[in-house]
């Protein structure tokens, strides 16, 4: 099977200019990082007169994160919602470039390995010259 090097080095330096975007686009990050997911609910305060007791519940926002490996719902106030969401928004921003970026480096991983097989000689070696000529017994005698 013949396989086309030049389009196997177009395809590596493709796949090089989009992982200097990702690594490009995690640099320019200047925000906090906020792990976690925003999450609305809705809750039912506890009172036995309120509206939320017979219908939908009153609506609040958590933040949905893992902590020592158990999933934590932190409440948000109203007055930091916008914030925390948008911290979220960059945590997840910054995951999805670190994520292209490792499945980028496999990919290049896989078509340098090919380019490499491509490009190795399969043509077998000149043999040495012998050794039983005359011109061959003429240069070790003089030394070279």
């Amino acid at each position: 099977m013949s396989v086309d090097v030049s389009r196997l080095r177009q395809t590596i330096r493709q796949a090089e200019e989009a992982r200097q975007g990702h690594v490009q686009a995690i640099l320019q990050e200047r925000g906090p990082l906020r792990p976690g997911s925003i999450v609305k609910v809705r809750r039912k305060c506890g009172k036995p007169t309120c509206r939320c007791a017979t219908g939908e519940g009153h609506p609040a926002t958590y933040l949905s994160c893992k902590h020592e490996g158990t999933t934590r719902m932190v409440y948000v106030p109203a007055a930091a919602q916008r914030k925390v969401t948008q911290e979220a928004q960059r945590y997840r921003r910054v995951r999805r470039h670190r994520a292209c970026l490792a499945k980028l480096a496999q990919q290049t991983l896989g078509l340098v390995d090919r380019l490499q097989e491509a490009l190795v000689s399969t043509e077998p070696m000149m043999p040495p010259p012998s050794t039983d000529s005359s011109h061959s017994r003429a240069r070790l005698r003089q030394g070279r």
